[in-house]
């Protein structure tokens, strides 16, 4: 079953539906109570993911080297409470369009790497100015997920 969810379906009298209609009537049954279950879980599934998605969250991480592909748990900020500076190369792609707030508080600088091949091409970061970008204590970029690729968002 999908997402091993529990069966929400109440499961018919198989042993009665054979003895009346026949063993492949009560197959036809239990097929279909097994596909509405499945069903039902996969449901439960997408539900579940597309609240994490959406709730807030903030992941900290304390990085002490370079990050290639990092994982944001489905989090709207990252804060980096670190001491050492490490370079960002891509973040875990999302679904479209999805932000992302880059929050650094630790002493340790994250600076984000262009269009770096460090990371998988679906992961990496497109920064505006075409170059490197220091975050340095205190300061905070947005990222935009947006045509396969985290842009940094700059305001007109």
């Amino acid at each position: 079953m999908a997402g091993g969810g529990q069966l929400t379906v109440e499961a018919p009298d198989f042993d009665y539906i054979e003895k009346e209609a026949g063993i492949h009537t009560r197959d036809a049954v239990q097929t279909l109570w097994l596909v509405a279950n499945d069903e039902a879980a996969s449901r439960r599934q997408g539900v579940r993911e597309a609240i994490e998605r959406i709730q807030p969250k903030a992941v900290i991480e304390s990085p002490s080297a370079d990050q290639n592909n990092l994982n944001t748990q489905f989090s709207g900020v990252m804060r980096f409470d670190g001491a050492v500076s490490f370079n960002l190369t891509g973040l875990q792609a999302r679904p479209e369009p999805t932000i992302v707030y880059l929050v650094v508080l630790g002493a340790g600088t994250v600076t984000l790497k262009n269009n770096s091949g460090s990371s998988i091409d679906r992961n990496r970061i497109l920064t505006f100015s075409g170059g490197d970008v220091a975050i340095t204590t205190g300061l905070t970029v947005m990222l935009m997920y947006l045509n396969t690729r985290w842009r940094e968002v700059k305001w007109a």
